[in-house]
């Protein structure tokens, strides 16, 4: 049969939107693989999952009952966590090495670049199901491109979300089939996604409570909710009851679980009363909000005589008006957004790198942009000008807006009065918005409260951008296929006769308009990839060769936790804590050793209790001092090094002062020609100064005995070439500072075995402890 170039033409047009496709999921794999030339994985806690999928292709895919390498001497057991956080990977790695020969370690590198870039077909048909294929298309761009979801996705980066994300989005894709194809299929297949993604990824709490609300309030709004039933019946019997048997971090009867199911007996009760009753469905406005209101109050009145009540509206309470406990809010992840966060991951400013002369006007192309300015066109489509209605919802959602952006703009300054009021205004607006909305057009209104509830989950997690991401993609690309509809159907396009006529200068501004906005997105996606490496490497290398080589395999190593996976994977040795945080008691210990907040005796008793062989302090730890703190002292008091560089000197006498500065702080340090301190160390704050009363040196604490007719602070500096470290004398005592800025000065049972400057290990002499703790016996330290 001869070519036809006419048939081929013919298939390349009805097939454009999935060639195109085709060529944004190159783009993102491109982005995401650009990583993969290092020698070791990104981040920390990919180095868990790593150790766990090396040991299930090892094992027959055998977890082990008990991982001995973490949280020494107990144990844990890796069944609790979220299995398929690492299943995935193992058995993906089995079939691959059929074909190729790759190492475990190359092939965790690959994996997450793989599944990561897959984000974009599910995103495409969310987009496609919501407006047109067009919307799903610059969706799945966007997502290919953008800083706020690379990291997370890329080569190296083994973690829960390139697994466990692919499959919550999925759930998303085949809620929305079921609802517009009346579908009982489609929503098995959305139950059976969310049960795989529950498995993998905890950011499934974000979709229960989306899927839980939105199906209420288009009950309340349609007179037609079997489909809707058809598709959460499936979320909450596959989605719910099948992760919380399989997987033991979850609950039959956690918060979220009772949510779901109160949503689902609710619509259940509803629809079963119109069939089978006299019950009229107009009637359904007034009885679902009148059961909810009594639902509330009764629930509120169970709280004074249940403790499970109470524990459910404090959990409720905490998601919608941000709580978090002392521990988790000193891990940087789970931190109280702001504003610059949410803009930041959404925004080109990363592409003034290489488009340094557009830097003034490349925000305006931002992600985040185009996603608001798709809610207003949301409204514009569904609501005709004329309607009472449509005003009053543009007012809503400039509200609903503002009181978010305020929200994070106080957050930022650590302004945090009217905060819950903000976030109540917020809350009230998204549902009278949807709500409305949902009346009119139920795919947009589901796109909105996936949006807005994972917005209102960013408040409180910095982390949940990486789900707000998707939803502000699928609406900025909503927003700009909008923009090309306003310029295509236009009055004057449509009476145009000709092509010149139809290329005039409106058209050609539109059309340069929307390509800088993609090439802006890519530039900013291409500057985050190439500058994604792993922050493993330089001194943590021979630092983790010692442990693995120079210590027994039975040791246990003590130090902060957040590098405790490194110990484990990469040093091979068990550590008393690590990234998971699963037992915040320990620590609390930690920190209580750490920082001092324990004396010589209960700091002694700590060490016998939990018998780590050697422990492990680290440069990082300086910063991290104001964590350890505040975990020590229950948030009650925090103290802190502050870091200050050395930015200039000036001749005094027959000395010269160095001067160090930081923020509105400067630290003086007369310096003799031979280079000893010549005098007086003060400390300056604007007008205003102080005699530092002692220095930091590697022999501890030396009394300077400034002038008693002077203001004395009752701190110390240690002194570096180049930098001056400014603390209380509390941290000046403390462990930490003993061990790494004087190397064991003090604690007699430690003996430094190893120091690159950056990384320091002592061994612990427990014969010593031993012999003048005679009368110990293994007691709890308290950490009240």
């Amino acid at each position: 049969m001869p070519f036809n170039f006419n048939d081929l033409k013919e298939k390349v047009i009805n097939y454009r939107h999935y060639i195109l496709l085709l060529l944004v999921f190159v783009v993102a794999y491109w982005f995401r693989m650009m990583p993969f030339k290092y020698e070791y994985l990104q981040g920390i806690d990919p180095y868990y999952i790593y150790r766990m999928m090396d040991h299930l292709v090892q094992n027959s895919f055998h977890l082990p009952s008990l991982d001995t390498m973490r949280y020494f001497p107990t144990g844990f057991d890796p069944h609790v966590e979220h299995v398929l956080m690492y299943y995935p990977y193992a058995v993906f790695y089995a079939i691959a090495s059929k074909f190729v020969s790759v190492s475990t370690f190359t092939f965790a590198k690959f994996a997450p670049a793989f599944f990561g870039s897959l984000f974009i077909v599910p995103i495409f048909y969310i987009g496609k199901e919501m407006h047109s294929k067009a919307t799903g298309l610059l969706a799945a761009f966007f997502f290919a491109v953008s800083p706020s979801v690379i990291f997370r996705t890329s080569a190296g980066f083994i973690e829960k979300e390139p697994f466990g994300g692919l499959f919550l989005l999925m759930a998303v894709w085949f809620f929305m089939r079921a609802i517009r194809k009346d579908s009982l299929m489609s929503g098995l297949v959305s139950g059976m996604s969310l049960v795989l993604g529950a498995a993998a990824w905890g950011g499934v709490n974000a979709l229960y409570l989306a899927f839980a609300g939105y199906t209420v309030l288009m009950v309340m709004t349609t007179r037609h909710p079997e489909p809707y039933i058809k598709a959460f019946a499936p979320i909450v019997l596959l989605g719910v009851l099948v992760p919380a048997y399989i997987i033991g971090i979850y609950s039959l009867t956690g918060t979220y679980q009772l949510m779901l199911y109160a949503a689902l007996a609710l619509v259940l009760f509803v629809e079963l009363m119109e069939k089978y009753t006299k019950y009229k469905k107009e009637h359904r406005k007034y009885t679902i909000p009148s059961l909810f209101g009594f639902g509330a109050l009764f629930v509120l009145i169970g709280s004074f005589f249940s403790a499970s009540i109470a524990k459910l509206i404090s959990t409720a309470w905490g998601f919608l008006f941000f709580k978090e406990g002392v521990l988790m809010s000193t891990v940087a992840e789970s931190v109280l957004s702001t504003w610059p966060d949410f803009t930041r991951g959404l925004s080109t400013v990363y592409a003034a790198k290489v488009m340094p002369y557009m830097s003034s006007i490349l925000p305006i192309f931002s992600i985040w942009v185009f996603a608001f300015l798709g809610i207003f066109f949301i409204l514009n489509e569904i609501f005709k000008k004329k309607d009472t209605l449509y005003y009053s919802l543009i007012i809503t959602v400039v509200i609903n807006l503002l009181s978010y952006v305020l929200f994070l703009k106080n957050a930022a300054v650590g302004v945090m009065q009217n905060q819950a009021m903000l976030q109540a205004i917020f809350v009230l607006t998204l549902f009278v918005i949807v709500f409305f909305v949902g009346r009119k057009n139920y795919k947009y209104a589901f796109l909105l409260f996936l949006f807005y509830s994972s917005l209102l989950g960013f408040l409180s997690r910095v982390r949940i951008l990486f789900i707000v991401a998707p939803y502000a993609f699928i609406l900025a690309g909503y927003g700009v296929t909008k923009i090309w509809h306003l310029l295509k159907y236009s009055k004057m396009m449509q009476d145009a006769k000709t092509i010149s006529d139809k290329v005039n200068v409106y058209s050609v501004f539109v059309g340069l308009f929307i390509l800088f906005l993609l090439v802006s997105n890519f530039a900013a996606g291409y500057v985050i990839s190439s500058n994604l490496r792993s922050s493993y490497g330089g001194a943590w290398v021979p630092a983790m060769d010692y442990l693995k080589t120079n210590t027994s395999e039975d040791a246990v190593i003590l130090s902060w936790w957040d590098f405790g996976y490194w110990f484990q994977t990469m040093g091979e040795r068990a550590t008393l804590l690590d990234g998971g945080n699963y037992r915040g008691n320990l620590n609390v210990q930690a920190a209580r050793y750490f920082t001092g907040y324990y004396n010589e005796s209960a700091q002694e008793d700590y060490l016998l209790e939990w018998r780590p062989t050697h422990i492990l302090v680290d440069s990082s730890m300086i910063g991290k001092y104001a964590a350890m703190s505040k975990i020590a002292n229950n948030g009650e008091k925090v103290e802190s090094y502050m870091q200050m560089q050395k930015t200039g000197t000036y001749p005094q006498g027959n000395t010269s002062v160095v001067v160090y500065s930081a923020y509105s702080y400067q630290v003086w340090v007369p310096v003799t020609n031979e280079g000893a301190l010549g005098g007086n160390i003060v400390l300056s704050v604007g007008q205003n100064q102080a005699y530092v009363k002692y220095l930091c040196t590697q022999n501890g604490l030396v009394d300077l005995r400034p002038p008693e007719d002077k203001q004395i602070i009752d701190s110390c500096v240690f002194l570096t070439s180049d930098t001056v470290l400014l603390a209380s004398k509390d941290i000046g005592d403390s462990p930490f500072t003993k061990l790494f800025l004087q190397d064991g000065i003090g604690l007699d049972y430690l003996t430094q075995v190893y120091n690159n400057g950056a990384v320091k290990i002592f061994e612990v002499d427990y014969d010593l402890l031993e012999s003048r703790n005679s009368g110990f016996i293994n007691k709890s330290i308290n950490t009240q």
